[in-house]
């Protein structure tokens, strides 16, 4: 699933990629022979006035714009086909900033130039670590949005860190599927082993095998913080009614849950959702802007 992002070279340069406001790329020790890349994306408010005079300073003016100011942080987690540096990223990145947040894109364990090998714990630990370090600088603002698969990784870990009173002030799910299973057996090219049930209880039993979970189905019963669920229909990589079936799951077990789903007509499929007009409105309701003013 990772493989075609190893080839970019260009993510220590986030302007030449495309991201419209100051970013700093940097990489996060994780574990003995695990290091992820990070872009940390500025407010753009901030983005217009903050000067890196010296590359030595760098991480020291970008750690205390978020300590001195009130903005929130917003910690994107792309899909299994995506990477820091693509075009999906760099929307969420430049659409954040100009509503005046904090980006930060992370690429897993064995994405882009992240050192390591895939592995679901990898990933969450991955996350994890990241979150833990962006804790320390802005506790009580961070949120978290996932797309696809990013969105079972996001679900998971805002799972464990709720249960320590530390989880985040929101959570958003974009195009993201009930669980790694579902998601296989959904997948487009699978479609025709639906028929087949003994092929069926094989990929079951690879799945867990190979500890490919990703159960969001299970992990949103832990979250508590407000969930908000986007899906397009025309969606044909995830179907949308998973996006519906956490919708019940969540609003059933009592949790502050909310679901958007646009029609066919508007072509978002599984990754252009943040091209709807609308999406701003969802944005606001989801980072709780309209409460600043």
């Amino acid at each position: 699933m990772n493989y075609a992002t190893r080839f970019n070279t260009n993510l220590g340069d986030p302007e030449y990629d495309g991201v419209k406001y100051v970013t700093r790329n940097f990489y996060l020790h994780v574990q003995k022979g695990v290091r992820i890349g990070v872009w940390h994306t500025l407010p753009r408010s901030l983005s217009a006035i903050l000067k890196i005079e010296n590359k030595k300073y760098e991480r020291l003016t970008f750690e205390n714009a978020i300590k001195e100011h009130n903005h929130k942080v917003v910690v994107y987690c792309h899909g299994a086909f995506g990477y820091r540096g693509n075009g999906k990223s760099i929307s969420v990145a430049n659409k954040l900033s100009l509503n005046d947040c904090h980006v930060f894109i992370l690429d897993y364990r064995g994405f882009a130039d992240s050192s390591g090998e895939c592995s679901e714990e990898g990933f969450y630990i991955d996350l994890k670590v990241l979150y833990k370090y962006i804790y320390s600088l802005a506790p009580g603002r961070i949120y978290f949005w996932g797309h696809s698969m990013g969105g079972a990784i996001a679900t998971r870990v805002a799972a464990d860190l709720c249960e320590i009173g530390k989880g985040p002030q929101g959570l958003m799910l974009e195009s993201s599927f009930t669980s790694a299973f579902d998601a296989f057996i959904y997948y487009p090219f699978n479609t025709a082993y639906r028929s087949f049930s003994y092929i069926y209880k094989y990929a079951a039993e690879r799945t867990e095998r190979c500890c490919v979970r990703m159960q969001n189905n299970v992990n949103i019963l832990r979250v508590t913080c407000p969930i908000t669920l986007v899906h397009a229909k025309d969606d044909w990589i995830v179907p949308f009614f998973m996006s519906q079936q956490l919708y019940i799951i969540a609003k059933d077990s009592g949790k502050d849950v909310k679901m958007i789903i646009f029609n066919e007509e508007q072509q978002f499929g599984h990754n252009d959702c943040i091209k709807s007009p609308d999406f701003q409105n969802i944005l606001e309701n989801f980072l709780e802007l309209n409460n600043l003013f």
